[in-house]
């Protein structure tokens, strides 16, 4: 999972790095002449769709840009930002709004300078009835106040009512789709179900593109790797 999680952070270079880079840069034109974007949730219709990958892959570009960005893992059912970051996860989200630890002792440090983590921590019984409380709220202003950009990654809308609920805090949301497996009527719904509750849905990440299928179309030409490995002639 770090392997992979960490690739784009680790190879700056690649075709995945440069990608992430795309993204950021979209990001950016969308805080030109609006509010500016200091939360993002990303989340995805359903399962082992990238993800938390994605949210990693934009927090180290944002990072990569000279911001402090901080990852928080509200997924509180099945957390795994602190297995891909390498960190600890006795403390986090739930022993915070338990009272029980700081801000300072909570978030951790990654090997990606400039980004932050703050995982999960112990999982609690009753995962919607935390996010959904003023204490988060009120954390979640803390961190914005720290740091330059608070990514939550949530868990997919179609597994509990959390991202819905995470997605009215924020300043944007981020949907995470994948590559022939993210039906395009399961997109259409969980996108619908958002929207019904006035979500800020900023776009969508296409992910794990097979860049051999001729179905990739213009993404194909991103085979021949980051345009910079080769010199002009």
């Amino acid at each position: 999972e770090s392997e992979r999680d960490l690739y784009a952070a680790r190879h700056t270079r690649s075709p995945q790095a440069e990608a992430f880079r795309a993204v950021r840069t979209n990001l950016l034109f969308m805080s030109t002449g609006r509010k500016k974007l200091r939360k993002l949730l990303v989340t995805s219709a359903a399962p082992a769709e990238g993800k938390s990958m994605t949210c990693i892959g934009i927090g180290a570009a944002m990072a990569a840009a000279g911001n402090r960005v901080l990852l928080v893992d509200t997924d509180m059912r099945r957390p795994r930002l602190h297995r891909s970051m390498g960190v600890a996860n006795e403390t986090g989200v739930s022993t915070l709004l338990l009272g029980e630890t700081s801000i300072e002792n909570a978030v951790k440090t990654t090997e990606v300078s400039g980004l932050f983590v703050l995982p999960c921590g112990p999982v609690p019984p009753n995962p919607a009835e935390l996010l959904h409380s003023d204490d988060f709220r009120d954390l979640v202003e803390r961190l914005t106040e720290r740091y330059d950009l608070v990514l939550l990654d949530s868990p997919p809308v179609i597994a509990a009512a959390d991202a819905a609920v995470l997605s009215r805090l924020v300043d944007g949301v981020v949907f995470v789709t994948r590559f022939k497996k993210t039906t395009k009527d399961l997109a259409q719904r969980m996108l619908r179900s958002l929207r019904d509750i006035e979500a800020p849905i900023l776009g969508a990440v296409l992910n794990d593109v097979d860049l051999e299928s001729s179905e990739a179309g213009y993404y194909a030409y991103k085979r021949y790797g980051y345009y910079g490995d080769t010199p002009a002639s």
